[in-house]
């Protein structure tokens, strides 16, 4: 390999839980077809803080998530958590984006 993966000395690193999440959606083939994994992870320590799964990718699996983990997480309204994710059109549709903001999350 040779690579080195350690951080460089200016990287921003997450020091609260809670202050930035991943989030991304993958396909799973199964016995009886196709599953949808949608899932939020904060990058404080790796933990995964909401997964739903659904038979498509659509924008509703994904703010079923953000809401799942919201819940699940003990996250306060006080904290400002960035949520990261690509620029799929689960990721940029109204109803996500309206989903955020309602809970003052920023993109």
């Amino acid at each position: 390999m040779g690579r080195d993966l350690r951080l460089p000395a200016d990287a921003h690193v997450v020091v609260q839980p809670n202050r930035v999440w991943v989030t991304d959606l993958t396909e799973l083939k199964t016995g009886e077809g196709k599953l949808f994994l949608c899932v939020l992870k904060d990058l404080y320590d790796g933990t995964l803080v909401g997964w739903k799964t659904k038979a498509r990718p659509t924008a509703e699996l994904v703010v079923a998530t953000v809401e799942w983990a919201l819940a699940k997480s003990g996250w306060q309204f006080s904290t400002r958590t960035i949520i990261h994710s690509d620029h799929g059109n689960q990721y940029t549709s109204t109803a996500y984006r309206q989903c955020l903001q309602t809970v003052w999350l920023k993109l």
